[in-house]
C-alpha cells in the first residue's frame, strides 16, 4: 500500500474522523490503536490493519477517509505537520487483522 501522512490540523481538515465522527485534534490514537484514512471500497471503516513503520510494528483502525485517499492508498495520522513531511510517501506491506463495518 502506498501510505502518506496528516495531520488533524491540515488545511480543510475539521479535527474529526469521518467515520463515528472521533475528535483526533489532541490525539493520534482510538484505543490505543493508530488512526488510518481509507478508501473504504478497500478497507471498510473500522477494519483493523497492522504495518510495519520505522522498524516497528502497529496496529490502526480505519476511522477516516480523505478526498486523495483513492484505491490502495493508506494516509496515517500523525502528531505533526514536520513528521508528515519527514515520513514522506512510502509502500508499506499491511496485514487486514480484522474487517470492520459501519454501525
Amino acid at each position: 500500500m502506498e501510505f502518506s501522512f496528516y495531520t488533524s490540523k491540515c488545511k480543510g481538515c475539521t479535527g474529526f474522523t469521518r467515520w463515528g465522527e472521533y475528535d483526533v485534534r489532541e490525539t493520534i490514537y482510538y484505543e490505543e490503536l493508530n488512526i488510518v484514512a481509507t478508501d473504504p471500497n478497500v478497507i471498510p471503516p473500522y477494519s483493523i490493519i497492522e504495518f510495519e513503520l520505522e522498524g516497528s510494528t502497529r496496529q490502526a483502525i480505519a476511522l477516516d477517509t480523505g478526498g486523495a485517499i483513492k484505491g490502495n492508498r493508506i494516509d496515517l495520522l500523525v502528531q505533526s505537520k514536520q513528521e508528515a513531511i519527514k515520513l514522506g510517501r512510502q509502500t508499506i506491506d499491511i496485514t487486514i487483522v480484522s474487517y470492520g463495518e459501519l454501525p
